[in-house]
């Protein structure tokens, strides 16, 4: 499913070396000299909390619908049939897995997936493994967007829930929804990036790792962009996976 979009991912990582050195320099040409008392000042503040803390390992499934990557994460065994992210995250992450140790970001904008959310987050966290919903769209800013429904609208998985004008998506005859927001690659650098790391369940040793999958209906033309320019898809992401949609119904 993924393996065409993938490989486009993968070719744009070679961006990553050159962005990550560029923002390092940038940083050292804001930063204020030796003693400084905005500088001091800063240093000083307590550290607020962050989503991630405690996570050893990430899974940020944006654009979760309803949730099915969490469940590839965690209960594998049930999905022998998926041809990629269960190997994918076997790969990446290792196995045997210790749950414990693992830790899902789950943004979905469409209302119709929240109480789903909402039920897989309880029935998780009951286990000792932490789901997360985000109960919000991707882009490249916060604020609303207005989306629409697809022409899936009324079955179970709903499929195709876009921000892609209702002019061009499915014969104009799509229904609107307005939905929160948020910057990705702001939530990323506050909620992951520099997070506490906590002492492993697992007795198998791995290095901890942030997984991405990206299927977001056309907004991925905002997000990417901004995840590169920022660094924060360099710094924090260790592997990506998704699709690129380069129109109604083209994955």
């Amino acid at each position: 499913m993924y393996s065409s979009s993938m490989s486009k991912f993968v070719l744009l990582f070679g961006s990553c070396t050159v962005l990550t050195l560029f923002f390092q320099m940038s940083s050292l040409d804001r930063q204020a000299p030796d003693g400084d008392a905005s500088s001091l000042s800063s240093q000083s503040k307590i550290k607020r909390r962050k989503l991630g803390d405690g996570c050893y390992h990430v899974l940020l499934d944006v654009g979760s619908n309803i949730g099915i990557h969490a469940r590839f994460l965690y209960e594998p065994l049930r999905y022998p049939d998926s041809r990629t992210s269960v190997q994918a995250f076997a790969r990446e992450f290792g196995f045997p897995r210790d749950n414990r140790d693992y830790c899902v970001f789950a943004f979905e904008p469409n209302p119709k997936f929240e109480q789903r959310h909402l039920d897989l987050e309880k029935a998780y966290n009951a286990m000792g493994w932490r789901y997360t919903p985000i109960i919000a769209g991707a882009s490249d800013a916060d604020g609303n967007f207005t989306f629409y429904h697809s022409a899936f609208e009324k079955e179970e998985w709903e499929t195709g829930f876009s921000a892609v004008t209702p002019k061009t998506l499915y014969g104009g005859n799509a229904t609107s929804k307005t939905v929160q927001i948020v910057r990705l690659a702001s939530w990323i650098q506050d909620e992951i990036q520099d997070r506490r790391i906590p002492t492993r369940h697992s007795e198998i040793y791995s290095e901890p790792t942030v997984i991405m999958k990206l299927d977001i209906e056309g907004l991925e033309f905002k997000v990417f962009p901004d995840l590169l320019t920022t660094g924060a898809l360099c710094q924090n992401i260790h592997f990506l996976m998704g699709e690129f949609h380069h129109g109604p119904g083209n994955h």
